[in-house]
């Protein structure tokens, strides 16, 4: 059970500190017109970034206790929903579009994280 947590832990922070450095970046793009270093100064100095970034290495030791437990054979498949999550709760939170093909995408993703995880446990 604890690989399960540790690999959804990984997972969620990841997400995480996709959509905070996005939502930040609009932010600061919009506010920011010009300079690049301008833009980046408020970047990493931002709260929300610095805890974006915080988030990435507790989801690295999350990943380390997941290995402890998984095989990588099992677990590392499950790292692709991030390109499920992230899409989808940028759609919610952020109102990014979604196409077609991406839905499509995300099906055949989903599938191959159940067909990889199903053969691993075997």
């Amino acid at each position: 059970m604890d690989k399960y947590l540790f690999i959804a832990l990984t997972l969620g922070l990841t997400a995480y500190g996709q959509l905070i450095v996005k939502a930040r970046a609009l932010q600061h793009s919009t506010m920011l017109s010009g300079r690049k270093i301008d833009y980046l100064f408020a970047m990493y100095t931002d709260i929300a970034v610095l805890s974006a970034m915080a988030a990435a290495l507790f989801a690295s030791v999350c990943w380390t206790l997941a290995l402890e437990k998984a095989g990588l054979t099992f677990a590392y498949p499950f790292m692709a929903l991030s390109f499920v999550i992230v899409p989808v709760a940028a759609r919610l939170l952020l109102g990014e579009p979604i196409s077609g093909i991406q839905i499509a995408g995300m099906g055949f993703i989903l599938a191959g994280v159940a067909l990889t995880a199903l053969g691993a446990s075997t």
